[in-house]
């Protein structure tokens, strides 16, 4: 399953790698540091926490309406890239508690907006390049009013 906030992977600070080079972990910015020059950015943990906090909200409220499911198929994309694991449609549908239909409907949608494509299978998908920098852009956004994870 993608959303594996709470475990680490036995990954230490510093140790990942561009996801360019098929590695997975913290990846940090200008220089391994983020925009306030403080500490490594974690994509994948951040954006799993951001889904998590999307779905007490969603469950809190008891209403489809405070759903936020296009972003969350953006941070299951996200955090799927910065894993560097496959993400298929049915699994971006299953994770995020769509039907086939809603999940290829908000699918295309991203896609005619150029934030997702299809992947080198057929069923599956992926983050442009586009996507992946607006989401990591996002994550430094949210991060920085929240304060330095951990």
């Amino acid at each position: 399953m993608i959303m594996t906030s709470g475990d680490r992977h036995g990954r230490t600070e510093g140790g990942g790698s561009s996801p360019e080079e098929g590695e997975t972990g913290i990846f940090r910015l200008k220089g391994g540091q983020d925009d306030a020059g403080t500490s490594p950015v974690d994509y994948e943990y951040l954006a799993a926490d951001l889904h998590a906090a999307n779905r007490r909200r969603a469950e809190l409220f008891r209403h489809a309406v405070m759903a936020d499911k296009v972003m969350d198929i953006m941070l299951t994309a996200l955090i799927a890239h910065e894993q560097g694991t496959v993400l298929t449609r049915k699994a971006a549908a299953m994770a995020n508690r769509l039907t086939a239909e809603e999940a290829e409907a908000l699918i295309a949608g991203l896609t005619d907006a150029r934030l997702l494509e299809d992947g080198p299978a057929p069923g599956r998908i992926r983050l442009t390049a586009t996507g992946v920098d607006r989401m990591r852009d996002y994550i430094r956004h949210v991060r920085g009013r929240r304060g330095p994870a951990k």
